[in-house]
Formats: structure tokens, C-alpha cells, sequence
């Protein structure tokens, strides 16, 4: 569908969609308080701000092409996470999705984005199994003070397979030396960094001091909250309904920055990933079963009570 006929369609009051960088098509929601961008290529979240506050980090270097993943956002990685039998971080990030449906609730200002994508010569080629067939729906629910994400994956074919998922959500922080994550304290996490090493966390905060890339295994039964003590701001995330089970905590540190192409050699400084997701164990789905992993963004002042 062309942009013209996608516009035609869906455009109104609070959903409007453009052209974006390198021409590739993006989705704009916005309400009395907040907005996010999000591209069809990828169904990748670009932005998202509460009032002139951008909580969604993305690279300046980032590359807007088709079927290259973008840097930074929200990068939904599906059905691999990492190395392993497929490319990198699997199909779901660079693909172009097609959008299903919107709703916008004026009263209680919400806008919603349903996207969708299903089996193709290119994702069969990726998993290299003609069998495994699928359909999964991204939802994107804008509130005035959060953002309700929700990815659904339903086995649509007659053979059962397993996969892994991540939220790769890069935050906005003023300095990776002034913020820091709570929350984890007393739960496993492999580290990536040290050949995969088993480790408990024992801190009450997290603050990032050198590459980091850890895996922390079953641990989302209470929100965790990304601080910036800059700015006087956190972020307070949860999966409400412990759908989604493992969190990634990454940063590149400096001389993996440097190494990356489509990220700034500085940029370490002002982001951090933390990633919702099931990656320890993978979910497995039997023919006409479905899964469904919610994850909530709630952006807030450090002065400001929790959830």
C-alpha cells in the first residue's frame, strides 16, 4: 500500500502517517500530553516523549533503511535472540509490518496502533523452515502518563516451534554516570561479558561503570525503575502480568560504541537498555496456540509516587 493510500486510510485527529528518515514510513500518535513515532519497518519505536521529555534514546547514526535494523528505540527481536541458527536477533526488527487497526479514546486520551506480520519467503528464509507458520500483532497503547506495549505471536501452521522475544528498548539519560537501575537485587543473571558467567545480584542499585550485558533470569514480579538523577526523572517498568519474565541490561561501553557503524563513539553516555522479554526459556507454541507479553513504560519524577 502506498503512502498516499496508507494516509487515505488511516490518518486522523491523533494518528497521522509520513514519510520518515530514508523515506521509510512512520506512524505518528500523539494525545494532550504525549507522542510516538514508530515505523512500519521494524514496527520499531523511534520517540516517545511525555510533554518535552524524550524518554526513548536513538542513535543520530542510526541507518533508516529497508531490512536493516534501526539503532536505537524500540526494536522488537523475535524469534531468536543473539546469535544462533538465524541471523542476529532474528526477522521481526527488519521487515516492514502492515498496520491492522487504530483506536482513539478522546476522553481518556489514548491512542492505539495495532501492527501485524505474518509468514513470508524472507522469514522462511531467515528460520530456514518453510513449515513454521505465524501471525504476530505488536500494540502500541499511548496514554497521557505511560505506554502499554503488547506483542502476540499465534502459530498459524500445522508444526510446533519455539522462539524467543525481547523488548530492546533504548532510554534516553542525561549520563550513564548520574543514573541507575533498581530492582534486581537477589536475582540470577547471566553475564555476557564474563563467558556467560551464572552471577546473583547482590546491589540495590545497578550503575553501569564498564561494558555490561547481562541476562537476569525470571526476575519481573515488581517494577524496576531506571533513575536520572540529572534530571530528577525515572522510568518505572513492569510486564503486569509477569508475561514477559527475563530483563537485559545493556550499555556497549567505549570501545564497542566505536566499533558499531550506526552508533556514535560518545553515545554510550546518554542511553541505556533495558530489555523485557523471555530469553532463558523459550516459548514454545503447539499449532493454533498463542502468546501474548505486555510490558508498561511509565515515565515519571523522582518526587512522584510509584505504580
Amino acid at each position: 500500500m502506498s503512502l498516499e493510500e496508507l494516509q487515505k486510510k488511516w490518518n486522523c485527529k491523533n494518528v497521522s502517517i509520513v514519510k520518515g528518515e530514508g523515506g521509510l514510513t512512520k506512524v505518528v500518535l500523539t494525545n494532550r500530553q504525549s507522542s510516538l513515532e514508530v515505523y512500519l519497518m521494524g514496527a520499531t519505536i523511534t520517540a516517545y516523549k511525555v510533554g518535552s521529555r524524550d524518554v526513548i534514546f536513538t542513535s543520530k547514526q542510526s541507518k533508516f533503511e529497508s531490512l536493516k535494523a534501526i539503532r536505537g528505540g524500540v526494536p522488537l527481536i523475535y524469534p531468536q535472540f543473539g546469535p544462533g541458527k538465524m541471523q542476529q536477533h532474528g526477522f521481526a526488527r527488519n521487515v516492514d509490518w502492515e498496520v491492522l487497526s487504530t483506536l482513539v479514546k478522546e476522553q481518556e486520551d489514548l491512542v492505539q496502533l495495532n501492527l501485524s506480520i505474518h509468514e513470508s519467503e524472507y522469514t522462511q528464509k531467515v528460520c530456514g523452515d518453510a513449515d513454521i507458520k505465524f501471525q504476530c500483532t505488536f500494540t502500541i497503547k499511548l496514554n497521557v502518563d505511560r505506554l502499554e506495549l503488547q506483542y502476540e505471536s499465534k502459530n498459524t501452521g500445522q508444526k510446533a516451534y519455539d522462539f524467543q522475544l525481547a523488548l530492546h528498548t533504548y532510554y534516553q539519560i542525561a549520563s550513564i554516570h548520574k543514573a541507575h537501575v533498581t530492582g534486581l537485587k537477589g536475582f540470577e543473571y547471566i553475564d555476557k561479558t564474563r563467558q556467560m558467567a551464572l552471577t546473583k545480584e547482590t546491589a540495590d542499585s545497578i550503575q553501569i561503570t564498564e561494558e555490561t550485558d547481562r541476562v537476569y533470569k525470571n526476575c519481573t514480579t515488581s517494577p524496576l525503575e531506571l533513575v536520572d538523577t540529572v534530571n530528577q526523572t525515572k522510568v518505572i517498568l513492569h510486564s503486569p502480568d509477569n508475561s514477559l519474565k527475563d530483563v537485559v541490561v545493556w550499555n556497549p561501553w567505549i570501545e564497542k560504541a566505536k566499533a558499531m557503524s550506526d552508533f556514535g563513539d560518545l553515545e554510550y553516555l546518554e542511553m541505556i537498555c533495558i530489555e523485557y522479554g523471555n530469553i532463558d526459556k523459550p516459548i514454545v507454541l503447539q499449532p493454533g496456540q498463542t502468546f501474548t507479553g505486555r510490558h508498561t513504560i511509565q515515565p515519571t519524577s523522582i518526587q512522584q509516587s510509584s505504580l
